[in-house]
């Protein structure tokens, strides 16, 4: 049926209009849109579908049946050979099973739009596309517009360039990869050299954990296959023609994954343009295996990762381009540590191999947060409890450096230094240790000393003493609290109130007294000075008798006794 009117395609925003022109010349002209070639329109149906029916694959110039049974809404899935030109029809002229107005979108796995189709053979669609990939696309049916059903739906498909050339048994080849060393968990790529290629032939990439049981990998259909392993795993591919129906098993390819780490090239460049050509090449020997710096081509900072594996050595080869002294780097380790680096200016000369390196890829713990002390200041000769704070594995206690004098290991520790001494906690896991450590300083203070007073003294009762002269002290930390105390028979001792000082007068001393002085500073105990003495002489009243005759008369050169 002939419409004149304007409907939208849908994504590609583009409209398609059959005028009252159109309808004279469809009157005059009696052409037929059934049984041409298809078409690869821009646009299509955005929705994902759902997924009807097993995977496709044939190379026959002929058209085939699809999955029959298949509803508006939901997708057919086919294997594609990259330089190979297919079709997908829902014509009823080509053998397809469909009615009404339909569409056919061609899709990749990931949803993205290739070619469209729409009203084809009246009102049916028919792509035609050559493959740009080797791999799996989708075809998607839709009711007109974008719509589903449940009415089933036939699309015939064809391998229009392909031809059934193949015949008797087909080569296998050899699969191999670059590098015998994998890194587990990461990529990598293996390829088949050598094996018959053409029409007929189909591959099958196989895996097996023993070289004993093998199963097919879905969607490994090409020469060349990328997976990635962090166990043993053995590989092969199965080479199929289908015109003789024999199939050969190429070798068998080992892949032992090996430890690997992440290493991060961070380049700057002080003019902020990128490095102007300038790179480094990673080399093992004289194999590049990473051009870094390539992608640098605007802003100051850029930065680049590489898998590197576990004892390998590799070196650094400068490439020179323009404006060299803007260039700066540094590499850092799994751990983040720093490598090597060069400042602004200081990249070397071209094709200089400036840097060689073995990675070892141990991560090492983190480091300590902290550490505490259960007393500091301590008084010399003592000893104190020091404690890590995020520990793991066994801590490993040094003085004078991180790494310095191993002072010993565990969680908490003794220690007795015998002066103000700085610790520092490492972490440890068996094979290596925290970059960092957490450290702490502990302080010494020693025993106070030079407490002595001056002197003692002699006097008349309830007289004054001289001031009493203090040593200055030493030791302790360092500011001192003075106290004085005296006491009448050198063992029971008062304390003198508001006596801190380093001197001390006294007030009148009616009898015998002892005086000393009390030093505290810090956390040692108190120093005692040795004790002074006054001695407090009493006051006597003298009185004179004469012995001599009664009375008070005393002849001339008479001798007499005065008492």
């Amino acid at each position: 049926m002939i419409r004149r009117y304007t409907r939208p395609i849908p994504l590609a925003q583009i409209t398609k209009t059959i005028s009252i022109i159109g309808i004279f010349l469809f009157a005059i002209l009696p052409i037929s849109l059934s049984g041409q070639a298809g078409q690869c329109n821009f646009g299509g149906c955005a929705g994902p579908g759902t997924p009807f029916g097993g995977v496709q694959t044939t190379v026959s110039n002929t058209f085939v049946n699809s999955v029959g049974a298949t509803w508006a809404g939901e997708y057919n899935t086919y294997n594609v050979t990259a330089g190979e030109q297919y079709e997908w029809s829902l014509c009823t002229i080509d053998g397809a099973v469909a009615t009404g107005d339909r569409q056919l979108t061609l899709k990749t796995t990931g949803n993205v739009n290739i070619c469209y189709s729409d009203d084809r053979c009246g009102l049916l669609p028919k792509i035609l596309w050559t493959a740009t990939f080797t791999g799996q696309v989708r075809v998607l049916i839709n009711q007109y517009n974008c719509l589903t059903n449940t009415t089933s739906h036939t699309v015939r498909w064809r391998c229009v360039t392909c031809s059934v050339n193949c015949a008797g048994t087909p080569t296998s080849g050899t699969i191999s990869i670059p590098s015998t060393n994998v890194c587990s968990g990461s990529n990598f790529t293996m390829t088949n050299t050598g094996a018959t290629s053409g029409g007929g032939i189909t591959y099958q990439w196989q895996s097996s954990p023993n070289n004993l049981t093998w199963t097919n990998i879905t969607g490994a259909n090409a020469l060349s296959f990328t997976t990635n392993t962090t166990s043993l795993i053995y590989y092969r591919m199965v080479v199929t023609c289908s015109n003789s129906g024999i199939s050969t098993v190429s070798n068998v390819l080992t892949i032992t994954p090996t430890t690997c780490c992440t290493y991060t090239f961070t380049l700057n460049d002080s003019w902020g343009d990128g490095w102007n050509g300038n790179r480094i090449e990673l080399r093992i020997g004289t194999t590049v295996v990473a051009s870094i710096g390539t992608g640098f081509t605007s802003g100051t900072t850029f930065t680049q990762t590489v898998q590197l594996i576990s004892g390998t050595t590799y070196n650094l080869q400068w490439i020179t381009g323009s404006w060299v002294s803007e260039c700066g780097y540094n590499l850092r380790d799994q751990n983040n540590a720093i490598v090597h680096s060069f400042p602004f200016g200081g990249a070397p000369g071209n094709l200089v191999q400036f840097f060689t390196f073995t990675p070892s890829c141990v991560t090492n713990p983190p480091d300590p947060t902290g550490v505490t002390a259960s007393a500091n200041p301590i008084c010399a000769g003592g000893s104190v409890q020091l404690s890590a704070s995020g520990a793991s594995g066994t801590v490993h206690w040094y003085s004078g450096s991180c790494g310095g004098t191993l002072v010993g290991t565990g969680n908490p520790i003794t220690v007795a230094p015998t002066g103000n001494t700085t610790y520092f906690a490492r972490n440890f896991n068996g094979s290596s240790f925290s970059i960092n450590c957490a450290s702490l300083a502990i302080n010494v203070e020693s025993a106070i000393s030079n407490n002595t007073v001056s002197a003692s003294q002699t006097l008349c009762a309830n007289a004054t003493p001289s001031t009493f002269n203090g040593s200055s002290p030493l030791g302790g930390s360092g500011t001192y609290t003075y106290s004085w105390e005296s006491s009448t028979d050198n063992l029971t001792w008062t304390a003198i109130p508001a006596t801190n000082s380093l001197n001390y007068t006294s007030g009148t001393v009616s009898s015998n007294t002892y005086f000393r002085r009390i030093v505290s500073a810090g956390v040692c105990p108190a120093s005692t000075s040795t004790a002074i003495w006054i001695q407090s002489l009493p006051v006597l009243t003298p009185s004179v008798s004469i012995s001599a005759l009664p009375g008070t008369n005393i002849c001339t050169g008479t001798n007499v006794t005065f008492t």
